[in-house]
Parts: structure tokens; C-alpha cells; sequence
């Protein structure tokens, strides 16, 4: 499932950089090194969208309480616990 909030692919980076930062300093990741290129320039075989989302409507209307997380808090919590919870907990 998805969040609610759209990034482009540079913005997700930045935040996997950042994310990964905060917890792994000796990496010495630098975000300033990821560069945005345009679609058309990118050398891709097949064509992309130029902005893309999921609609979250269904998933909000059949579990109200549900809240997505941000891209920060998803990640952080994969890096923490990058093999989830074990069924039943």
C-alpha cells in the first residue's frame, strides 16, 4: 500500500540518503550527488509517466481509522525492522 504523498523519483532518493544518514553517518551519503534528469533525456527503452500516484480512496473508505505514513516514517521503520513483525504479532 501506498502513501499519500507524491514524490518525484529525485525526492524519494533525497529521502532514502537522509533517512539513511540519520542512522548510518560513517556511510558519508551525500543527497547533494543525486542529480534530476528529464524524462526524455533519461535513455529509458520504455516511456514513463511524467507524475504518477495511487488513489486511496477504497483502501480509506473500508478501514477509516487507517492513516498512511509518510515516505520518512515507512522508511525509517523498514531500516529498523527490515523484516517486518512475524505473523500473528
Amino acid at each position: 500500500m501506498g502513501g499519500s504523498q507524491l514524490l518525484d523519483r529525485v525526492a524519494f532518493g533525497r529521502e532514502i540518503v537522509s533517512a539513511l544518514s540519520e542512522l548510518r553517518a560513517d556511510l558519508g551519503l551525500d543527497a547533494a550527488l543525486l542529480a534530476p534528469v528529464t524524462t526524455s533525456t533519461a535513455g529509458q527503452t520504455a516511456l514513463r509517466p511524467l507524475a504518477s500516484g495511487l488513489k486511496l480512496d477504497k483502501m480509506a473508505s473500508a478501514v477509516p481509522a487507517w492513516k498512511p505514513r509518510t515516505v520518512r516514517e515507512a522508511l525509517t521503520h523498514w531500516l529498523a525492522s527490515p523484516r517486518g513483525k512475524p505473523l500473528g504479532e
